[in-house]
Protein backbone atom coordinates (compact mmCIF):
# COMPACT_ATOMS: atom_id res chain seq x y z
CA UNK A 1 0.00 0.00 0.00
CA UNK A 2 1.33 3.40 -1.14
CA UNK A 3 -0.05 6.69 -0.87
CA UNK A 4 -0.18 6.81 -4.66
CA UNK A 5 -2.61 3.50 -4.78
CA UNK A 6 -4.76 5.38 -2.04
CA UNK A 7 -4.75 8.67 -4.82
CA UNK A 8 -5.65 6.31 -7.49
CA UNK A 9 -8.80 4.28 -5.57
CA UNK A 10 -9.81 8.34 -4.35
CA UNK A 11 -9.84 9.56 -8.04
CA UNK A 12 -12.25 6.68 -9.06
CA UNK A 13 -15.01 7.66 -7.58
CA UNK A 14 -14.25 11.60 -7.20
CA UNK A 15 -12.96 13.01 -9.85
CA UNK A 16 -12.97 16.55 -7.87
CA UNK A 17 -10.99 15.40 -5.10
CA UNK A 18 -8.91 18.11 -3.47
CA UNK A 19 -5.34 15.77 -3.62
CA UNK A 20 -3.57 18.71 -1.97
CA UNK A 21 -5.18 18.53 0.79
CA UNK A 22 -4.49 14.60 0.80
CA UNK A 23 -0.66 15.42 -0.14
CA UNK A 24 -0.41 17.89 2.63
CA UNK A 25 -2.59 15.48 5.27
CA UNK A 26 0.16 12.84 4.04
CA UNK A 27 3.25 14.37 4.20
CA UNK A 28 2.63 15.76 7.42
CA UNK A 29 1.54 12.72 8.97
CA UNK A 30 4.99 11.27 7.43
CA UNK A 31 7.18 13.74 8.58
CA UNK A 32 5.80 13.69 12.26
CA UNK A 33 5.83 9.55 12.38
CA UNK A 34 9.35 9.27 10.67
CA UNK A 35 10.13 5.66 10.99
CA UNK A 36 8.05 4.98 13.76
CA UNK A 37 6.97 1.17 13.95
CA UNK A 38 4.03 -0.76 15.48
CA UNK A 39 4.16 -3.97 17.56
CA UNK A 40 4.22 -5.88 13.88
CA UNK A 41 6.99 -4.56 12.60
CA UNK A 42 4.09 -2.31 9.97
CA UNK A 43 5.47 1.30 9.92
CA UNK A 44 2.79 3.37 11.33
CA UNK A 45 2.34 5.38 8.62
CA UNK A 46 1.49 2.26 6.43
CA UNK A 47 -1.58 1.70 9.11
CA UNK A 48 -2.22 5.63 8.25
CA UNK A 49 -2.26 4.59 4.84
CA UNK A 50 -4.13 1.30 5.19
CA UNK A 51 -7.05 2.56 7.27
CA UNK A 52 -7.14 5.89 4.34
CA UNK A 53 -7.69 3.12 2.24
CA UNK A 54 -10.94 1.47 4.20
CA UNK A 55 -12.72 4.71 4.04
CA UNK A 56 -11.99 4.98 0.19
CA UNK A 57 -13.55 1.77 -0.37
CA UNK A 58 -16.59 3.56 1.55
CA UNK A 59 -16.36 5.91 -1.00
CA UNK A 60 -15.98 8.68 1.71
CA UNK A 61 -14.83 12.61 1.22
CA UNK A 62 -11.15 14.22 1.18
CA UNK A 63 -11.33 15.50 5.05
CA UNK A 64 -12.37 11.99 5.96
CA UNK A 65 -9.58 10.68 4.02
CA UNK A 66 -7.62 13.62 4.92
CA UNK A 67 -8.55 12.44 8.82
CA UNK A 68 -7.74 9.39 8.57
CA UNK A 69 -3.85 9.96 7.40
CA UNK A 70 -3.80 11.93 10.71
CA UNK A 71 -5.71 9.71 13.56
CA UNK A 72 -3.99 9.27 16.84
CA UNK A 73 -1.75 11.83 15.80
CA UNK A 74 -2.82 14.62 17.96
CA UNK A 75 -1.26 12.60 21.33
CA UNK A 76 1.76 12.09 18.95
CA UNK A 77 2.98 15.55 19.32
CA UNK A 78 0.78 16.97 16.36
CA UNK A 79 0.95 20.94 16.84
CA UNK A 80 -2.98 21.90 16.25
CA UNK A 81 -1.92 25.20 14.68
CA UNK A 82 -0.01 24.01 12.54
CA UNK A 83 -2.78 21.24 11.50
CA UNK A 84 -5.68 23.84 11.34
CA UNK A 85 -3.47 25.86 8.57
CA UNK A 86 -2.23 22.93 6.73
CA UNK A 87 -5.47 20.87 6.60
CA UNK A 88 -8.46 23.44 7.83
CA UNK A 89 -10.75 23.18 11.02
CA UNK A 90 -13.13 20.65 9.29
CA UNK A 91 -10.48 18.27 9.17
CA UNK A 92 -8.88 19.02 12.90
CA UNK A 93 -12.18 18.79 14.23
CA UNK A 94 -12.79 15.25 13.09
CA UNK A 95 -9.42 13.90 15.06
CA UNK A 96 -10.27 16.23 17.87
CA UNK A 97 -13.56 14.21 17.97
CA UNK A 98 -11.82 10.84 17.17
CA UNK A 99 -9.68 11.83 20.48
CA UNK A 100 -12.58 12.58 22.63
CA UNK A 101 -14.37 9.70 21.69
CA UNK A 102 -11.22 7.39 22.23
CA UNK A 103 -10.96 9.23 25.57
CA UNK A 104 -14.76 8.60 26.95
CA UNK A 105 -14.31 4.90 26.05
CA UNK A 106 -11.28 4.63 28.16
CA UNK A 107 -12.69 6.31 31.00
CA UNK A 108 -16.09 4.68 30.65
CA UNK A 109 -14.95 0.93 30.16
CA UNK A 110 -13.82 0.92 33.49
CA UNK A 111 -17.78 1.76 34.71
CA UNK A 112 -19.83 0.25 32.53
CA UNK A 113 -19.85 -3.56 31.70
CA UNK A 114 -22.93 -3.42 29.23
CA UNK A 115 -21.86 -3.44 25.54
CA UNK A 116 -25.38 -1.86 24.60
CA UNK A 117 -24.66 1.26 26.79
CA UNK A 118 -21.23 1.79 25.28
CA UNK A 119 -21.94 1.44 22.02
CA UNK A 120 -24.55 4.02 22.60
CA UNK A 121 -21.92 6.33 24.67
CA UNK A 122 -19.93 6.03 21.77
CA UNK A 123 -22.57 6.89 19.27
CA UNK A 124 -23.46 9.56 21.16
CA UNK A 125 -19.93 11.14 21.68
CA UNK A 126 -19.38 10.75 17.42
CA UNK A 127 -20.63 14.53 16.99
CA UNK A 128 -19.39 13.78 13.70
CA UNK A 129 -20.37 10.20 12.12
CA UNK A 130 -17.57 10.28 9.75
CA UNK A 131 -14.87 10.07 13.37
CA UNK A 132 -17.20 7.11 14.01
CA UNK A 133 -16.31 5.44 10.73
CA UNK A 134 -12.63 6.55 11.14
CA UNK A 135 -12.78 4.58 14.43
CA UNK A 136 -14.55 1.07 12.76
CA UNK A 137 -12.28 1.06 9.78
CA UNK A 138 -9.15 1.41 12.26
CA UNK A 139 -10.24 -1.27 14.07
CA UNK A 140 -10.37 -3.36 10.64
CA UNK A 141 -7.33 -2.50 10.00
CA UNK A 142 -6.01 -3.58 13.65
CA UNK A 143 -7.73 -7.03 13.50
CA UNK A 144 -5.95 -7.89 10.39
CA UNK A 145 -1.97 -7.52 12.65
CA UNK A 146 -3.39 -9.29 16.16
CA UNK A 147 -1.35 -11.90 15.55
CA UNK A 148 1.66 -10.14 16.89
CA UNK A 149 -0.12 -9.46 19.94
CA UNK A 150 0.04 -11.29 23.49
CA UNK A 151 -3.13 -13.46 23.64
CA UNK A 152 -4.27 -11.45 26.57
CA UNK A 153 -4.17 -8.82 24.35
CA UNK A 154 -5.56 -10.40 20.92
CA UNK A 155 -8.60 -11.98 23.26
CA UNK A 156 -9.25 -8.37 24.51
CA UNK A 157 -9.40 -6.62 20.93
CA UNK A 158 -11.08 -9.01 19.31
CA UNK A 159 -13.95 -9.47 21.84
CA UNK A 160 -14.40 -5.23 21.96
CA UNK A 161 -14.68 -5.48 17.84
CA UNK A 162 -17.17 -8.10 17.85
CA UNK A 163 -19.29 -6.92 20.35
CA UNK A 164 -18.99 -2.86 19.57
CA UNK A 165 -17.65 -2.22 16.62
CA UNK A 166 -18.59 -4.75 14.29
CA UNK A 167 -22.49 -3.51 15.54
CA UNK A 168 -21.96 -0.51 15.39
CA UNK A 169 -20.79 -0.88 11.66
CA UNK A 170 -24.23 -2.48 11.37
CA UNK A 171 -26.08 0.55 12.23
CA UNK A 172 -24.43 2.42 10.16
CA UNK A 173 -25.02 0.26 7.07
CA UNK A 174 -21.71 -0.89 6.47
CA UNK A 175 -22.84 -4.61 6.28
CA UNK A 176 -19.41 -5.95 4.56
CA UNK A 177 -17.20 -3.97 7.02
CA UNK A 178 -19.41 -5.71 9.81
CA UNK A 179 -18.68 -9.04 9.17
CA UNK A 180 -14.87 -8.67 8.02
CA UNK A 181 -14.81 -7.74 11.48
CA UNK A 182 -16.85 -10.66 12.85
CA UNK A 183 -14.71 -13.19 10.75
CA UNK A 184 -11.44 -11.66 11.98
CA UNK A 185 -12.62 -11.85 15.60
CA UNK A 186 -13.83 -14.78 15.58
CA UNK A 187 -10.53 -16.38 14.11
CA UNK A 188 -8.38 -14.56 17.00
CA UNK A 189 -10.86 -15.85 19.27
CA UNK A 190 -10.93 -19.45 18.44
CA UNK A 191 -9.00 -20.26 15.63
CA UNK A 192 -9.51 -23.65 15.69
CA UNK A 193 -13.37 -23.68 15.34
CA UNK A 194 -13.28 -20.70 12.48
CA UNK A 195 -10.67 -22.68 10.39
CA UNK A 196 -12.91 -25.96 11.05
CA UNK A 197 -16.12 -23.99 9.79
CA UNK A 198 -14.19 -22.06 6.80
CA UNK A 199 -13.31 -25.19 5.47
CA UNK A 200 -17.13 -26.47 5.42
CA UNK A 201 -17.67 -23.62 3.92
CA UNK A 202 -15.46 -24.06 1.14
CA UNK A 203 -16.50 -27.31 0.28
CA UNK A 204 -20.21 -26.34 0.03
CA UNK A 205 -19.67 -23.75 -1.94
CA UNK A 206 -17.51 -25.63 -4.70
CA UNK A 207 -19.95 -27.93 -4.88
CA UNK A 208 -22.59 -24.97 -5.52
CA UNK A 209 -20.15 -23.98 -8.07
CA UNK A 210 -19.72 -27.38 -9.57
CA UNK A 211 -23.47 -28.02 -9.62
CA UNK A 212 -24.27 -24.19 -11.49
CA UNK A 213 -21.49 -25.44 -14.19
CA UNK A 214 -23.42 -28.24 -14.60
CA UNK A 215 -26.45 -26.58 -14.55
CA UNK A 216 -25.50 -24.01 -17.54
CA UNK A 217 -24.76 -26.21 -19.62
CA UNK A 218 -27.57 -28.13 -19.28
CA UNK A 219 -29.32 -24.88 -20.41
Amino acid sequence: MAFKDLIKRVKKYNKNSDIALLEKSYIYAKGLLKEKSRVSGKSIIKHQLEVAYELSNLKLDDQSIAAALLHGLLNKGADIKTLKKEVGEEVLSILENIEKMSEIKRNISKHVNETENLKKVLLVASKDIRALIIKICDKVVNLKDLQFLNQVERKRIATEALNIYAPLAYRLGMGKLKSEMEDLAFKNLDEKAYNTIKSKIENVRKEGEIFLYKFEDFL
